[in-house]
């Protein structure tokens, strides 16, 4: 016992010594003094914040070329008291990409910032960080703040197709409290190509929502999903909302042949104007 207990002791020591190790080596090559023109990273962060627009815009140029050394400056500059100089580190940290990744618990964090630009440079890097930034995101998706829940389900729509993986977790955002974190889930879930057809039963919960703006948003995501969504978007002919009826039948027209069994069901529909949508988009 006394042997196990001792080699465990030994373990957490050696653990220890590596994390130390790796501490140093990250200190050391952290790039601080990297140059690049001349400056150090310390100096074009400082630019970010400066009265000049041209000297702004040459320190986020000059960051994003610096790359992967630049993020733990730019991650000092989004705490930043000035809200330029968070704007335009988020706005080169979208430029450094994927390198970028070390970034993104923080770039969360800022899409809830005080500032609108803050918030939208955000939501852009983490978009470019791409699907290594998922992890993030989707733990985003069940923060306790609601604008943190839409910034992270726009920037897995940001990503695109490569964030398919997280459509179960956007489908559960659909069933939100907040408005706009459901709009901004149909949306993402809209940016995710023809993977987004797996889960057309769940988006078409949409059509069932209270707020207009997001039943709307929702016919207009299926009427991309093509033959699928037709059963979906027969039952948006029924809509109170006549706009709504109406983007449903052009959808439904613009399917083709695909979408005739759901406009053959809705000729038997109670609704005198379903019916009339049904034989206008059959013509």
């Amino acid at each position: 016992c006394k042997r196990i207990k001792d080699e465990g002791v030994f373990s957490e020591v050696r653990t220890a010594i590596a994390i130390l190790l790796l501490v140093c080596v990250g200190f050391a090559g952290s790039g601080c003094g990297k140059k690049h023109q001349g400056k150090t990273i310390g100096g074009w962060k400082d630019g970010l914040k400066s009265d000049d627009a041209s000297e702004r815009r040459e320190a986020v140029e000059s960051l994003s070329k610096i790359g992967s050394a630049a993020v733990p400056a730019l991650l000092k500059a989004l705490e930043d008291d000035d809200a330029l100089a968070r704007r335009n580190a988020a706005m080169s940290l979208a430029a450094i990409g994927p390198d970028a990744l070390g970034a993104a618990p923080a770039l969360l964090k800022a899409t809830s910032d005080e500032d609108f630009d803050v918030r939208q440079n955000a939501v852009d890097a983490l978009g470019a960080i791409g699907s290594g930034a998922m992890p993030v995101l989707i733990r985003g998706l069940q923060d306790s703040d609601a604008n943190t829940r839409k910034h992270a389900a726009a920037a897995l729509g940001k990503i695109g197709p490569a964030a398919k993986d997280a459509l179960p977790n956007l489908c559960e955002a659909l069933k939100d409290s907040d408005d706009a974190v459901r709009k901004s889930a149909i949306t993402a879930i809209g940016n995710m190509g023809p993977s987004a057809k797996s889960v057309v039963s769940a988006l078409s919960e949409g059509l069932k929502d209270s707020n207009r703006f997001i039943r709307k948003k929702t016919v207009m995501v299926l009427s991309d999903l093509g033959a699928d969504a037709a059963p979906a978007l027969g039952m948006a002919l029924k809509d109170d909302d006549r706009e709504i009826r109406k983007t449903a039948a052009e959808a439904l027209a613009a399917i083709g042949s695909g979408a005739v069994p759901a406009l053959i069901l809705a000729l038997k529909d109670d609704n005198e104007e379903s019916r009339r949508h049904a034989v206008k988009a059959l013509a």
